[in-house]
């Protein structure tokens, strides 16, 4: 569902100067974007990304390199298998779960697989709390309030 409110504030405000209403980064001008174009630059997810506030234990799973995950000891193993088991975890830097596999990891190939994993891809619409996609008559109406 898009937040009308949120879209016409993203719109008039144009807190990054993209260019909705004139010049701007996405928008050399002259005049403003069209409906379609302020809709699909806000449903583009393939030019912005932020890390995830969770990840499923399965994604983090599939992370983790066979051959180093063997080569741990026992309790690491043991301390691997209890992480995983909380089902979802915390992939933001400093928390528990993020510490606990740096530790047992360092700076191997499975670090750098998990950093990758943790990495989404969003468009602005998601990132500033408008909604789902965006079409040209949410932006037609949201233009009118």
């Amino acid at each position: 569902m898009v937040d009308f409110f949120a879209l016409r504030d993203e719109i008039n405000v144009d807190p990054e100067v993209f260019g909705y209403n004139g010049v701007g980064s996405e928008n050399p001008g002259p005049g403003p974007m069209t409906d379609k174009q302020v809709a699909d630059f806000l449903s583009d997810a393939t030019k912005r990304s932020r890390d995830k506030e969770r990840m499923e234990a399965t994604e983090v799973a599939n992370a983790v390199d066979e051959a180093e995950f063997v080569g741990k000891t026992a309790d690491e193993q043991a301390e691997i298998y209890s992480l995983l088991a909380m089902g979802v975890l915390d992939p933001r830097d400093g928390s528990l779960e993020v510490r606990r596999f740096v530790s047992i990891f360092g700076g191997s190939a499975t670090i750098t697989a998990l950093q990758a994993a943790r990495v989404e891809a969003i468009s602005r619409a998601a990132e500033v709390g408008i909604g789902g996609r965006v079409g040209e008559g949410h932006v037609a109406h949201a233009r009118t309030l």
